[in-house]
């Protein structure tokens, strides 16, 4: 029952995908990549294997930039700013995939390094802005909520790979046909709304709960009574 209440929620289903769009494209991309620089721009093979590991080694910091930035804009603007930094991360990792499907054999094999370099920063950094809108989806879920959402990723890897990278024949056409899912994914994000925090281009519509504040209240201290001698 629990699972259902969550998968009710229209927010969870735009980040379950989502994250099927960011995680779930760094595992499909962690999978084709070496094989594509080898093959594809005539590399060595530790040469490619190098290259594709540059991935993975943006997430030594990539993923806390997404969390960073997340707080920063909550706490310039609110929860609307931790939708925004979403938006942002999605979009930019679209349009860098995009452009790492658009490096042919033409040019030089660090072309596409440089946009995977790219795509890899905001990729995993909305990693990182997915976990911190993760606890406002459902509170009194929030481990169910976890719980889907990372695996909408791993879904996210397996349908990209069965999908796209084994069944096209062109080599570069399954990039961009994947980047346009993540920004399916990114203009998805304007439907997202609380009505105690508002979503990215509308208010919040009933004021938001407040965690009480502690009693600032002073201690009263009872008078010391005089002791009487008999």
């Amino acid at each position: 029952k629990d699972y259902v209440e969550v998968l009710k929620d229209p927010r969870a289903l735009i980040m379950i995908y989502q994250y099927g769009c960011c995680f779930g494209a760094e595992l499909a991309l962690n999978n084709v990549l070496p094989t594509h620089f080898q093959t594809y721009f005539q590399m060595k093979s530790g040469d490619a294997a190098l290259a594709a590991s540059s991935m993975g080694l943006m997430n030594f910091f990539s993923r806390a930039v997404g969390g960073i930035a997340s707080d920063w804009l909550n706490k310039r603007f609110g929860f609307r700013g931790r939708i925004w930094a979403q938006f942002i991360c999605l979009f930019f990792e679209a349009l860098f995939l995009f452009l790492l499907g658009r490096c042919s054999d033409e040019h030089p094999w660090w072309y596409a390094l440089m946009a995977l370099l790219a795509f890899s920063l905001f990729c995993e950094a909305c990693c990182g802005t997915s976990y911190s809108v993760v606890p406002f989806v459902n509170a009194k879920q929030v481990a169910i909520v976890s719980a889907l959402i990372a695996m909408g990723g791993n879904i996210g890897a397996v349908l990209a790979q069965w999908c796209l990278y084994k069944t096209m024949d062109d080599v570069l056409l399954p990039f961009q046909v994947h980047a346009a899912f993540v920004l399916v994914g990114a203009l998805l994000t304007p439907l997202m709304y609380w009505p105690e925090y508002g979503g990215m281009f509308r208010r919040a519509s009933v004021p938001a709960l407040e965690e009480a504040a502690p009693s600032e209240k002073a201690t009263e201290v009872a008078p010391s009574e005089k002791e009487t001698t008999v």
